[in-house]
């Protein structure tokens, strides 16, 4: 699992709010009535806050607004009818400027699943079908018991399908939007060996992922651990280059290639991925693991 972030996130969500707002005005619904609701119930913050609050927001004030009864007015209740019938569709939009799901995705700029991080998830231009997203959107607060967080955009996860459809309703601990945690340090890859011969056979060597207690819902919960036991010809990879290119034969490569690479670094990023520090996990598909296993075993 990896984070999201981009340094526009809080732009993007007031955008997000600003179209919704506009699409609410044009509706059968009140768009007062929808903001009164919230200043009125639960935590009584404005429908402005619920929608572009932050992860720590919507942790706080999911169970304030559930009512007894768990039934709530249909103007609320439009919140998800506004996901499934416009928002979520690649030739609807909410404010007549084309903002939707897939572009609430391309603006995001993630291209891979942030749960799995084994799957692209990148938008498709279609010829003569024009665009459409490769992801789903998870909520994270599934939408049947938080009706009202159904448009908010921190609840709104892009995921891959695979990783959508094996969460479902079920819960998990921690969303790749919280800014309070460093997931780098929930969650590692490491590897054992069945025997002395696993440099020359894959099958002998195990992917292990270790996680603490604070991300075990997400683990089992996307089956993380089952999912990366097949990739041991990927550890395998990486841990045959590190014996091939060892520290004297990439200072060698620097000495006679000089005008290829300047450092050590250069030809690490070549050899294990372009992408070997947190910020840029995103970018590719299985760059956590390759990381883990190249800081663990390899640099050092």
């Amino acid at each position: 699992m990896i984070k999201i972030y981009n340094n526009k996130l809080k732009s993007q969500a007031l955008t997000h709010y600003n179209s919704l707002k506009e699409h609410i005005k044009k509706s059968r619904y009140n768009y007062n009535d929808i903001d009164d609701w919230f200043k009125n119930n639960g935590a009584k913050k404005s429908f402005k806050e619920i929608v572009t609050g932050n992860f720590s927001v919507l942790e706080d004030v999911k169970d304030k607004y559930i009512t007894p009864s768990k039934k709530y007015p249909k103007y609320i209740q439009y919140l998800v009818t506004i996901y499934n019938n416009h928002f979520s569709k690649a030739k609807s939009n909410l404010d007549g400027n084309g903002y939707n799901a897939l572009e609430m995705v391309q603006n995001i700029g993630i291209i891979v699943c942030p749960y799995c991080n084994r799957n692209y998830i990148s938008n498709v231009n279609r010829v003569h079908r024009g665009k459409k997203r490769t992801s789903h959107l998870d909520h994270f607060f599934n939408k049947k018991t938080y009706p009202f967080l159904a448009m908010s955009f921190f609840n709104l996860v892009p995921s891959c399908p695979s990783c959508n459809h094996t969460k479902h309703k079920d819960n998990i601990s921690v969303s790749p939007y919280d800014d309070r945690i460093d997931l780098d340090t929930l969650i590692n890859f490491r590897y054992i060996v069945k025997s002395g011969n696993f440099l020359n056979n894959h099958e002998d060597i195990q992917v292990v992922l270790s996680y603490k207690n604070q991300i075990k819902d997400n683990v089992e919960n996307l089956g993380l651990a089952d999912l990366y036991s097949i990739h041991r010809d990927s550890v395998y990879e990486i841990l045959k280059k590190g014996q091939i290119y060892n520290k004297e034969f990439k200072e060698e490569l620097i000495r006679n290639h000089n005008h290829l690479f300047n450092s050590e670094e250069e030809i690490n990023r070549l050899l294990y991925g372009n992408f070997l520090d947190n910020d840029n996990l995103h970018k590719r598909p299985l760059a956590k693991l390759n990381k883990d296993i190249f800081e663990n075993y390899i640099k050092n």
